[in-house]
């Protein structure tokens, strides 16, 4: 009764574990991407005049999106750097409005198709459901205590893996559906009438040489 106990809860933690706006993320996503599981990135640096109202305005877009910030370093108020995460619908859009906070200094976006990794771990928990069940009909009918330890330690097991690999595919999911941005914010270098007469002799003896 205690491991039958046990697995019904498990079932029921790993049942709630989803929001419905995560799973329609994810849905939008994959049909967008026409049925592929796709992991987006990008990577972004901005010059702009001052970080604090611009880390500010990035907040209030991420939180209009539906999105949010997973780290935030802005000690600093000539740098500052966020890791953000926006629904994958609204990427683009996000992107659009960050070039709009200063000069953009470097862009890099990367996508990774994890479809098929995603297939494989569906058929690994595919069949572990199956072993588990097939372990649960034997404890209804073992009789032995030693037996029933035995399938009681291996039930532990095949739900630990079971465990392990429905947190993995939720995690996979999330990042299909929500694309993570790295973000990071320098203020803009203003050179006087001396600091430009220095840069362009620089530059001049650089190209010399």
């Amino acid at each position: 009764m205690r491991v039958l106990l046990m697995l019904v809860l498990c079932l029921w933690i790993t049942a709630c574990s989803s929001t419905p706006e995560e799973s329609s993320g994810y849905d939008a996503a994959v049909a967008a991407d026409g049925g592929r599981q796709i992991v987006r990135t990008a990577s972004i640096r901005m010059e702009v005049k001052e970080v604090t109202p611009a880390v500010e305005t990035v907040q209030g877009w991420v939180s209009e999106l539906g999105g949010y910030i997973e780290s935030q370093d802005s000690s600093s108020e000539s740098r500052a750097h966020l890791v953000c995460h926006v629904p994958a619908n609204g990427r683009e859009k996000f992107i659009d409005q960050i070039k709009t906070l200063g000069e953009l200094m470097s862009e890099s976006l990367s996508a990774q198709d994890i479809t098929n990794a995603m297939t494989d771990l569906d058929a690994e928990l595919s069949n572990l459901y199956r072993l588990r069940n097939r372990m649960k009909a034997l404890v209804e009918r073992a009789n032995e205590i030693d037996d029933i330890l035995s399938i009681e330690r291996e039930l532990n097991r095949i739900q630990s893996r079971i465990d392990y690999l429905e947190q993995t595919e939720r995690n996979n999911k999330k990042s299909v559906a929500f694309t993570k941005v790295s973000l990071a914010l320098d203020v803009k270098e203003t050179r006087g009438p001396l600091g430009m007469l220095f840069h362009g002799l620089f530059w001049t003896v650089g190209k010399l040489f």
